[in-house]
């Protein structure tokens, strides 16, 4: 008998790519958290805009395979961002092929 832990998470990994448009979604968070993963200019800009609207310095996370609810800390993560990004333009630097407007 397998571990019920990993049989529950196969079963939610295999749940949320079935959901194309959550599918999508995902990969639109893993392509900006590369970019900043990437990028030391984006990573730069949006600690100064954390600082300048007194939000905690957070960096962009991305999922792993093998790391348990990274998903969804990818995806709090982002949605943080969001009222940092909207306020401040800071995605502005993102690579073109991201619609940011999509998410």
């Amino acid at each position: 008998m397998g571990c019920v832990a990993h049989t529950l998470q196969l079963s939610v990994k295999r749940s949320l790519a079935s959901q194309q448009s959550l599918d999508t979604a995902l990969a639109l968070c893993r392509k900006i958290a590369t970019h900043f993963s990437h990028s030391t200019l984006a990573k730069e800009k949006l600690r100064e805009i954390q600082q300048t609207l007194q939000l905690p310095e957070h960096v962009m996370m991305q999922d792993v395979q093998t790391r348990w609810n990274s998903t969804f800390y990818m995806v709090v993560r982002r949605v943080c961002g969001s009222a940092v990004s909207s306020r401040s333009g800071v995605w502005g630097r993102a690579p073109a092929e991201i619609e940011f407007g999509a998410f």
